[in-house]
């Protein structure tokens, strides 16, 4: 899908694509403003993200060179700015969310022989997920929508286990090793890859 937004007088083509983070370059000879970007993301996000790297656009429009860039932008971003920003990108991590969990729920739910009434999507500074076995209610933090799939399906799956065994003991443990017998790599490589430089538990 292409589209163009238009800042002032910088015309910026966009490209959704199959990708993870936004990519922005500017291309000689005219300085050209190219901004690749995940499916999915809706246009006011990309303008937004475009508006936060206006200075270094026009820096580069006179060096025709490229970057490429996070999906979350640096410090230097207006606070005003960021913070709409942010609102719009954590809506689409949501929405993001939404459309995986319920799919990974119903496989699962199968496999461990357990159900799962509902789940929810929150921001949690030191988990991953949670589970309220009672409720039967899972919730997984939203800056799961950042990493691989693989990483959402055992927070997923460690969570429903605990509807079998409420606590991390030896039997929470044979019970991950027999329904999912690689979490062990998973949750490594998910506290591996920390979100900003929070302190991760899990």
């Amino acid at each position: 899908m292409a589209a163009r937004v238009v800042i002032g007088d910088i015309s910026v083509d966009v490209v959704l694509k199959d990708i993870r983070n936004i990519h922005l370059s500017v291309h000689p000879p005219a300085g050209r403003v190219h901004l690749s970007a995940p499916v999915g993301m809706d246009i006011d996000t990309l303008r937004l993200y475009a508006i936060s790297r206006l200075g270094w656009i026009k820096k580069q429009q006179c060096e025709y060179s490229g970057e490429s860039v996070p999906l979350i932008p640096g410090e230097s971003v207006p606070d005003a700015s960021q913070e709409k920003k942010q609102s719009l990108l954590d809506a689409w991590y949501r929405k993001q969310l939404k459309a995986a969990i319920p799919d990974l729920i119903a496989l699962w739910e199968k496999r461990i022989g357990v159900r799962v009434n509902e789940f929810g999507i929150k921001k949690m500074k030191t988990k991953w997920g949670t589970c309220n076995p009672d409720a039967r209610r899972i919730w997984v933090n939203l800056k799961l929508a950042k990493k691989p799939k693989e990483c959402l399906e055992y927070i997923v799956v460690h969570e429903m286990v605990h509807l079998l065994e409420h606590h991390h003991n030896e039997q929470f443990m044979a019970l991950m090793d027999d329904i999912l017998p690689k979490w062990r790599s998973l949750r490594d490589d998910l506290n591996r890859l920390p979100v900003k430089h929070e302190k991760w538990e899990y």
